[in-house]
């Protein structure tokens, strides 16, 4: 019987783990980046999630970018540009 919890209780924890990583990353987003070619690494958008930077945002129009074969796309300075005229639209 205890073997069976030594199984259970590990499985719960890591699925609570995988629950609250997947709470924060915007995994739809992420995988259509991905096969639109927008070269974003995961964590970056769990970065902005964290920042309140709305990641649609920064992510859809480089679809844009890279179908028109545009060679060089920063996706931290686009979204550091949205996260300053953000705050100057609070102001």
């Amino acid at each position: 019987m205890f073997e069976i919890f030594g199984f259970i209780i590990p499985l719960i924890v890591i699925l609570v783990i995988v629950g609250i990583f997947l709470s924060f990353v915007p995994l739809g987003l992420w995988i259509s980046a991905v096969s639109a070619g927008v070269r974003v690494n995961i964590f970056s958008l769990v970065g902005m999630r964290l920042r309140r930077v709305r990641a649609d945002k920064i992510i859809r129009p480089a679809y844009k970018y890279v179908g028109h074969h545009v060679p060089y796309l920063d996706l931290d300075e686009r979204e550091s540009a949205y996260a300053e005229e953000e705050e100057n639209k609070e102001k």
